[in-house]
């Protein structure tokens, strides 16, 4: 730990720590245009300056790490001027349109502007024109507003992986863009407007909508993907307007993808049943809750009185609350005394409950944010930029801060290829024999964990005997896949100080869900990648709340 000392704060925090962090655990504002909390320290702005005693000029605060003893001051004369200076700059070629600019009242450089009072510019210049492209879907570019701060390119690379923006030219003709000024191909995720911090990239569907002081802002959980993202849905005059996230709330951590950014429209189909419907005289006819719960209850009651419970079946969706799955259940089983329940993901369920017999939970080992500090990754029949997005930008950060190391997995060529430090394409249907033939190399090569081979768990001695049909020779045949490539998977995996196995399930993944779960649990116990943050097994659930369906009995 580094203890510091800031505007007469003293403050302890761990080694590393950039001093605009330290800052921020002492309760001491510095202000930024381009650091965010998702992203690695970059040093556009230079707004964050600072005077560390003892030592001439000034420095950033972003990227100088704290060292014991320092003694940092924030808001002396000279720093005021330099950021009034800075802020000055950058108007030069800012457009002031901010009545119309939809970053109105959430605009970082209008905030500060206000804040250090700069009401005039001696500096002179061109104020950029630009075109801005309104073809892209979903985001409009508006390059004149642009300051280059270069948080949305990094977004981009360091997070999602797409290195959709770069910037362009240099000096004063520098601009963020894409390869020959291209309406946007990417994922669509959005991000890069999460973290801009004026109106250079708009959501297309917030577009002129409504000012964000307006917005009633609520907290939900995404109704898409096993993530289970948190968004933060703004609504107006009992309308959704926009969605966004937060950054310190939910497994996501202010990260969506396009499905969760842009895809409500639908809540506000026309065509969208918002009453129940009751069959009469052949017609389906608009009703009222009281009278089609009445009916519903009615029916149900006599079907039990008449044929008894086991006539009665239940199907929930996998996309209901905790709650709302309990009381189905109970619903099922104490009124109407029915055992047939099932839900839309339960066809799923068979690698939640492997899990439980090899290790004794149905659920995946540790936390999805654990993934971005894994050393290796295996991606087992995975195609997360399609199924997972959010899960496929852990996997990002670990490849591109850590250097990790990933093994995909997969029968198709798949968009994750391209951060692999190993691609193994195999026939459909062949994983569990790939996994059973890695567990063979690493006992085979000495490499499996001591404690493990100590203990000889329950089953030991009988897995290992079915392992002996595994041999690399006899995997490669049946999965397709070289002897050398099997071998340096399997050493990579062992040896990694962190490593995860990450399972999809769903509807696309083939019919052998508890026999890869369950040697995927074999793999992680001999090679001692249980039981420790940052390693484990994952697997990756169809529907939002797939788990808690699960957990809750249905």
């Amino acid at each position: 730990m580094v203890t510091l000392t800031i505007d007469g704060i003293q403050v302890t925090v761990p080694r590393g720590t950039m001093i605009l962090e330290a800052a921020k655990a002492a309760g001491v504002k510095i202000p930024t245009l381009c650091n965010n909390k998702r992203l690695l320290p970059f040093g556009a702005c230079r707004l964050c300056v600072v005077q560390q005693k003892g030592r001439r000029g000034l420095i950033p605060a972003c990227f100088n790490p704290v060292r014991n003893g320092m003694e940092i001051l924030t808001n002396t004369p000279e720093v005021i001027k330099a950021r009034k200076i800075q802020l000055q700059l950058i108007l030069i070629s800012h457009p002031l349109d901010c009545p119309v600019c939809d970053a109105g009242g959430q605009c970082e450089l209008q905030n500060l502007v206000y804040e250090y009072g700069v009401a005039d510019n001696l500096f002179k210049g061109e104020k950029a024109h630009l075109p801005v492209d309104h073809v892209s879907p979903f985001i409009e570019r508006n390059p004149n507003r642009c300051i280059l701060c270069g948080m949305c390119v990094r977004i981009c690379d360091e997070v999602v992986g797409a290195n959709e923006l770069s910037f362009v030219n240099r000096g004063w003709k520098t601009k963020i863009g894409t390869d020959f000024d291209r309406p946007l191909q990417c994922e669509f995720c959005g991000n890069c407007i999460s973290v801009c911090p004026v109106g250079a990239l708009n959501d297309r569907l917030f577009l002129h909508k409504a000012r964000v002081w307006d917005l009633q802002e609520t907290n939900t959980i995404c109704g898409y993907c096993g993530v289970g993202c948190t968004l933060t849905i703004g609504t107006k005059d009992e309308k959704i307007k926009r969605v966004r996230a937060e950054e310190n709330l939910g497994v996501n951590q202010g990260n969506l993808c396009v499905k969760g950014r842009f895809g409500w429209e639908y809540i506000h189909h026309p065509e969208r049943l918002t009453a129940p419907l009751i069959r009469k005289n052949g017609t389906l006819v608009k009703s009222s809750w009281e009278e089609a719960l009445e009916l519903v209850a009615k029916g149900f009651q006599e079907i039990k009185d008449t044929e008894g419970g086991k006539a009665i079946a239940g199907l929930a969706s996998p996309r209901l609350t905790n709650e709302e799955l309990y009381t189905f259940q109970k619903l099922l089983r104490g009124v109407w005394q029915t055992n047939n329940i099932d839900h839309a993901g339960g066809y799923r369920y068979a690698a939640n409950l492997a899990l439980q017999e090899s290790l004794g939970w149905a659920a995946s080992t540790n936390s999805f944010n654990q993934i971005r500090q894994a050393d290796v990754i295996l991606a087992v029949r995975c195609d997360l930029s399609a199924t997972h997005p959010i899960i496929k930008s852990e996997v990002v950060m670990a490849v591109k801060r850590r250097k990790a190391k990933l093994v995909v997995i997969n029968s198709r060529h798949i968009y994750l290829k391209k951060f692999a430090s190993l691609d193994l394409i195999l026939k459909p249907g062949t994983e569990v024999a790939l996994l059973n033939g890695l567990a063979y190399i690493i006992g085979q090569e000495g490499l499996a964990n001591p404690e493990f081979m100590a203990t000889r768990p329950e089953g030991f001695a009988q897995w290992q005997k079915t392992l002996e049909q595994y041999t690399p020779e006899n995997v490669a045949v049946i999965c397709g896949v070289s002897v050398s490539a099997l071998k340096e998977a399997a050493r990579l995996y062992a040896r990694g100080p962190n490593s995860v196995i990450l399972i999809a399930t769903g509807q696309a993944s083939t019919k052998h869900d508890w026999a890869l779960a369950r040697a995927a649990a074999n793999l992680a116990l001999m090679t001692g990648q249980i039981g420790k943050e940052n390693a484990g097994v994952f697997i990756l659930n169809e529907k939002n709340n797939a788990q808690g369906a699960l957990d809750m009995g249905v």
